[in-house]
C-alpha cells in the first residue's frame, strides 16, 4: 500500500491506497479503478466540507456503490452487512463525496458486481445478507453470453448466464 498526503487548503489527512488505485490528489482525490473498484484508507480531517472523489475506470451501463469498510481491514465476513449507497457514474468516472470530519473510513467505490461483456447493463436492484439481486439487460440484437461475478474486493463468487437479444434477467449472486 502507498501512503499519500492530500492537502485541502485547509487540513491534511492521509490516504492509503494500493499503487494502480492513486492518480491524482490535488483538489480532488482522484482514484482509478481495477476490476471495477477502488478501495481507498482514508483517516479523520476537520474539513468545512466533503472529500471530493472521483474514481476514473467505471462503466456506465453498470451500478456503482459506495460502501464502508472495516477500517481494520481484512476480509470481510459479512459483506451483506456493509452500509453502501449508489454512486454516479458520467462518461467512466464515478463521482462522490466522502464526509471523514467524525473518524477514519475504509471506502469500496465502483462495481459491487462485473461481467465480461460491457455491452450489458447491470443494474443493482438489492444488496442483503444473502448476496446481490441484479437485472442484467441486452440492449443489442444478438443473444449474449456473459459471467456476473461480484468485484473481488467483496467476494469471490461468479455465475455464468445467457441473455437473449433485447431483454433482461434477473440475477440472485450469492456472497459465497
Amino acid at each position: 500500500p502507498t501512503n499519500i498526503q492530500h492537502g485541502t487548503g485547509f487540513k491534511y489527512h492521509f490516504v492509503q491506497l494500493t499503487p494502480w488505485h492513486k492518480q491524482d490528489t490535488r483538489f480532488t482525490l482522484d482514484l482509478g479503478a481495477k476490476d471495477g473498484a477502488a478501495v481507498a484508507s482514508i483517516s479523520q480531517a476537520p474539513l468545512p466540507d466533503d472529500l471530493p472523489v472521483r474514481v476514473n475506470g467505471l462503466q456506465g451501463r453498470w451500478s456503482a456503490v459506495c460502501a464502508d469498510l472495516p477500517v481494520a481491514g481484512g476480509p470481510i465476513s459479512d459483506p451483506g452487512s456493509l452500509k453502501w449507497r449508489p454512486v454516479g457514474v458520467y462518461k467512466g468516472v464515478g463521482y462522490l463525496a466522502i464526509n471523514i470530519n467524525k473518524g477514519p473510513r475504509r471506502l469500496f467505490m465502483g462495481h459491487p458486481l462485473v461481467c465480461n461483456q460491457p455491452k450489458l447493463f447491470l443494474n443493482l436492484i438489492s444488496w442483503g445478507k444473502a448476496g446481490l439481486r441484479v437485472e442484467v439487460h441486452n440492449p443489442t440484437k444478438k443473444p449474449l453470453k456473459t459471467t456476473v461475478r461480484i468485484s473481488p474486493e467483496l467476494g469471490q463468487k461468479s455465475l455464468p448466464l445467457a441473455v437473449p437479444a433485447e431483454s433482461s434477467r434477473i440475477l440472485f449472486v450469492p456472497w459465497r
